[in-house]
């Protein structure tokens, strides 16, 4: 519920857009962003989410007016609209002081609305106190749109009056501003309710942000899945009976799970919530995290996990299987990761291994950093940046290459850690000059050709100018780095 944030001295107030796919929730978002000058607003944040769908939510953050004579900060959050991901559009909502309901008003649309309608009035009603509801009839432009005083009636019939009715046209703004005009004002209505003859400051607490409501989702899930699945998991091994839907590649996949049939996998001690069968040749994964309560979810998953590993282009372990296998027992749809076991990066980086092997594996490293540095500019990949989650393996000419072994698969553009793993490295390798001055050379070179905007090149070279440098050395490295980046990437 809304929040006096005592630090700021504002009233943080937080709006949820609902309704179902392709509705236009993120649009409108997409919008306000782009209509609150830089200084009026955040940055719009999918978490998460690869140029696909909203997978958990969009958040936004707009200044919006003044209430007691404190300015108001709202929260703007979407829920994902697919059917398969309603546990994260019901915690969404459960944190909500306005719903703005965004809804098709065609009448082809209506029932899919009215659905979708329904179930969030009956989780409001649950609330201990009342949540209005705004409904955008949007899509006003299309043949055959419901009038919105029309459409707002046939979409609560049986249910819920909402509170208030806007027509829009989000894909030209016509609508989204006032759409969020009327839901704060509904919102600081409720508020005024709410506090009675008390000030403001009895609302004090901690406010959450993108990446706190995003963990605790997270968290969410987990707890969800551990009360599904018990302590220890007990996965079923992928089929190649699976149909072609399940298994991807289909082919080379259904080939590979056919000739794994025939070699014994051992389990290997991990985790509580992940489960990893290997033998010398071959490693099988999943986890906790990756059984999914029905069909729809695990295939939307699967989709998300292929794009991305896809994304990893020349990185990508050969072969790479996925695989969607259902559990007999009925605990739902495991997602595997079937990869060869390969030599880790970390083993070639240690002191035991011989200098040649070590000062390649530098110079691999350098080119790792910078590489994920692109992957994130690019691709939009975020990936881990520890030795132990990159391998090496000999393509068909010897030649060895790197291939990305990690856990983390994550959508976004704001890699961290790169100018510490810079300095890690070096202070590791200090008693090797040749090998440091190999790997600088290499992340020299990585740095002029990485295709960073403007921007983000500013934002490293400033991260290396305010990193703690041990020895005159480690400076040199920094001043280096500074001027490499002050100049536009080459080609």
């Amino acid at each position: 519920m809304a929040l006096f944030d005592p630090e700021r001295e504002r009233i943080v107030i937080r709006v949820v857009y609902d309704g179902p796919g392709h509705a236009g929730k993120t649009t409108n978002l997409a919008r306000l962003c782009r209509a609150f000058a830089a200084w009026r607003r955040s940055d719009m944040v999918s978490p998460n989410t690869l140029g696909e769908r909203t997978q958990y939510f969009d958040w936004l953050e707009v200044e919006g007016g003044l209430l007691a004579s404190y300015p108001i900060r709202a929260q703007l959050l979407t829920v994902p609209g697919q059917r398969e991901l309603t546990v994260r559009r019901r915690f969404v909502i459960e944190h909500a002081d306005v719903v703005v309901f965004v809804a098709d008003s065609r009448p082809e649309a209506l029932a899919e609305s009215k659905a979708f309608y329904a179930e969030l009035c009956e989780q409001l009603a649950g609330f201990p106190e009342p949540v209005p509801i705004v409904v955008q009839a949007n899509k006003q432009d299309l043949p055959g749109a419901m009038k919105p005083p029309a459409f707002a009636k046939a979409l609560s019939q049986g249910t819920r009056a909402p509170d208030q009715v806007v027509g829009s046209v989000a894909s030209t703004d016509k609508g989204v501003k006032q759409t969020l005009t009327v839901a704060l004002k509904l919102g600081s209505d409720q508020l005024r309710k709410r506090l009675g003859g008390q000030k403001v400051h009895a609302l004090a607490g901690v406010v959450g942000d993108a990446a706190g409501t995003y963990a605790a989702l997270e968290h969410h899930e987990a707890e969800l899945a551990r009360a599904r699945l018990g302590e220890r998991l007990e996965p079923p091994r992928p089929q190649p009976s699976l149909p072609s839907t399940h298994i991807w590649p289909p082919v080379t996949g259904r080939a590979l799970l056919g000739e794994l049939e025939q070699v014994e996998l051992r389990r290997q001690a991990t985790s509580d919530d992940e489960v990893l069968l290997a033998s010398p040749s071959w490693r099988l994964s999943t986890g906790r995290d990756r059984c999914y309560d029905g069909d729809d979810a695990g295939l939307l998953a699967m989709w998300q996990l292929t794009r991305r590993k896809v994304a990893l282009a020349g990185w990508l372990p050969e072969p790479s299987v996925v695989a969607l296998q259902p559990d007999p027992a009925g605990t739902g749809m495991w997602l595997w990761t079937l990869e060869p076991a390969l030599p880790r990066l970390a083993a070639e980086l240690s002191p035991s291994a011989a200098p040649e092997r070590r000062r390649a594996a530098l110079n691999h490293y350098a080119e790792i950093l910078t590489g994920a540095l692109a992957l994130a500019e690019t691709r939009n990949l975020i990936v881990d940046l520890e030795p132990s989650s990159y391998a090496l393996q000999a393509d068909d000419g010897d030649r060895e290459r790197v291939r990305y072994v990690g856990p983390t698969l994550a959508a976004g553009h704001a890699l961290e850690g790169v100018v510490a793993r810079v300095f890690a490295t070096l202070e590791q390798h200090a008693g090797d000059a040749v090998a440091q001055a190999d790997f600088i050379e290499t992340l020299l070179l990585g740095l002029r050709r990485v295709p960073l905007d403007w921007d983000r090149r500013v934002a490293l070279q400033n991260e290396f100018l305010a990193a703690a440098s041990r020895d005159a050395g480690a400076e040199r490295v920094r001043d280096a780095v500074v001027v490499t980046l002050s100049k536009p990437a080459r080609e």
